[in-house]
């Protein structure tokens, strides 16, 4: 994760995050600061169902220094490239996405939680 500050520069809160490399996943920040990264692909290209939760607090703020793993395999079916909100009410979406075989999900997922 890169932080950055009021000049404008980023620098790196951490090199080696938990959840591993991964690309085409999602993110979403609750109203509680944590941060929960979900799915995408590994750096072998496997698609991911997995959820990761960031709540380390510095300075008053989420730091995304440390996750810690929610679930490796949420009830969705492993996803990438699809949509990730929370809404008002605090609960995430997941939304569509690419599943194995390159198929296009026309599903919507909803939890409290991020992995249920």
């Amino acid at each position: 994760c890169w932080e950055g500050d009021s000049s404008g520069s980023f620098s790196s809160t951490t090199t080696n995050a938990e959840f591993g490399a991964r690309y085409e996943h999602g993110l979403v920040a609750r109203s509680d600061g944590a941060l929960l990264i979900m799915g995408g692909k590994d750096s072998n290209s496997n698609i991911l169902s997995d959820v990761w939760i960031s709540t380390s607090l510095s300075y008053g703020h989420v730091d995304a220094s440390t996750w810690r793993n929610l679930t490796m395999a949420a009830p969705w079916s492993p996803r990438y490239d699809f949509g990730a909100l929370v809404r008002g009410d605090g609960r995430i979406l997941i939304i569509g996405g690419i599943t194995a075989g390159n198929n296009h999900a026309d599903d919507v997922w909803c939890s409290s939680e991020g992995y249920e």
